[in-house]
């Protein structure tokens, strides 16, 4: 009997039951298998997508300092991109020919494109991180400890260091408890 409406399903014969129960069956098997083949297809995107984006943090990672272009100088040296070169023919090679080892499936060139776009990715972000500017907490610690009383006094405390006239100020003035 169906809980929802109450009523019993109708019996069907034998024989169109047994074909219903293979059917389903059969489909159940074809999700499953489709099911797995997805997962490794995502997990082969992924692992390919992972490596560009080590690729391209190596070209971020040679300028240490605030220096937007990170491709100065890319060809002063032969061994980096020895390695850099190596690490791409690995990877190809990797997901084309030794597949049924590391467990990835052969992706279409969309799908390379598309790890590689990604990848490419790091090299815009790294610049954005490069132009905002370096915060000192510790500035932001001094300003939120001092009373309302002598910012309003004083004004920000300079960046000048202890001795500024405003901090040698800001000592003299007799201090409102904060209970």
């Amino acid at each position: 009997m169906d809980a929802m409406s109450g009523f019993a399903a109708p019996a069907l014969p034998p024989a169109i039951d047994t074909e219903v129960q293979e059917d389903y069956r059969q489909l159940t098997d074809h999700w499953e298998s489709a099911e797995t083949k997805a997962k490794e297809e995502i997990s082969s995107m992924v692992f390919n997508t992972f490596i560009w984006c080590q690729m391209f943090n190596m070209l971020n990672a040679r300028k240490v300092s605030n220096e937007y272009n990170v491709l100065s100088g890319l060809f002063a040296t032969n061994v980096f991109w020895t390695i850099w070169v190596l690490i791409a023919g690995f990877q190809v090679i990797i997901m084309f020919f030794l597949g049924g080892i590391f467990k990835v499936e052969r992706l279409s060139g969309l799908e390379w494109g598309v790890s590689i776009l990604i990848g490419l990715g790091s090299i815009p972000l790294c610049i954005l991180s490069k132009a905002i500017p370096n915060f000192d907490v510790r500035n932001l610690r001094r300003r939120m400890s001092m009373s309302a009383t002598i910012h309003a006094v004083t004004g920000p405390p300079s960046r000048l260091g202890s001795n500024s006239k405003s901090q040698r100020m800001a000592r003299t003035l007799p201090l409102v408890r904060k209970d």
